[in-house]
């Protein structure tokens, strides 16, 4: 608890916070300061999942994915954080729009298999 007197006459204290505090913070720390700040964390680059994306499933997208995956390596060590968060949802999205367009095609596969070569004759 920090007590501060009034500049008036009366030089009554002025608390700050709960007096019956059984944790014992300061007012520093009750308002954030004095605390020692935490590096964020790094954003997941979703490599992996590109590389493997690229090789089985769409070869464009994957690829666009795969650098945006290094690009969240490259950002982050610049100490670009914002840069590096947009990189990794970035590669997220290829990644995701790869796999849906490998599903798509599949389906049409299939649909163009069993349903358009049987009435084709």
């Amino acid at each position: 608890m920090i007590v501060r007197f009034r500049r008036e006459r009366s030089r009554a204290p002025i608390y700050y916070g709960d007096p019956d505090k059984s944790k014992g913070e300061s007012m520093a720390d009750s308002m954030g300061y004095g605390r020692m700040a935490t590096e964020p964390e790094k954003p997941s680059s979703s490599l992996l999942g590109s590389i493997l994306v690229t090789l089985f499933c769409c070869f464009p997208l994957g690829l666009v994915a795969v650098v945006y995956g290094i690009l969240v390596h490259t950002r982050w060590g610049a100490g670009d954080q914002q840069g590096a968060r947009r990189a990794a949802d970035m590669a997220e999205r290829w990644m995701y729009a790869s796999v849906g367009v490998a599903v798509l095609l599949f389906i049409a596969g299939l649909l163009y298999r069993f349903v358009f070569r049987r009435f084709a004759g």
